[in-house]
């Protein structure tokens, strides 16, 4: 629908990762939701907690480190998913790659994965080093 409304671009590749991240990322978070420990929320408000009190110090401690997970983790598949949507019209390091393997230039074609495994790795040695030091 995005490419019929826009055309091909790394705009509509952006939107297209945006409204796939969204509508994931609403899901993840609504489960860490359910999965809250109403236990802690009802002590704060039997200790007399506001609001915010019961938000800051029942809600928010248990749902940051499944909203931190779960937003690196769709950060991933991002970086990943980007390197597909560009090789079908998105731009980026996909589109070179699609275009130096139609026209046979392989070792054009073979450096582009290469750098897509490199900025791969490091993303995710930085979002277990995130990880590791939040969660």
């Amino acid at each position: 629908m995005l490419v019929a409304a826009f055309g091909l671009g790394a705009v509509v590749g952006t939107m297209s990762l945006i409204l796939i991240s969204i509508g994931m990322l609403t899901r993840s978070f609504a489960e860490v939701l359910e999965e809250i420990d109403m236990g802690q929320v009802e002590a704060v408000r039997a200790a007399g907690g506001s609001y915010f009190q019961v938000l800051s110090q029942a809600v928010v401690p248990q749902f940051l480190p499944g909203f931190i997970g779960w937003s690196l983790y769709n950060f991933e598949i991002n970086v990943r998913a980007s390197t597909i949507v560009g090789m079908v019209g998105g731009g980026g390091l996909g589109f070179i790659l699609q275009s130096k393997l139609k026209l046979f230039q392989y070792q054009e074609a073979s450096m582009a994965v290469l750098l897509v495994l490199v900025i791969v790795l490091i993303v995710e040695m930085i979002t277990n080093r995130v990880r590791e030091r939040i969660i």
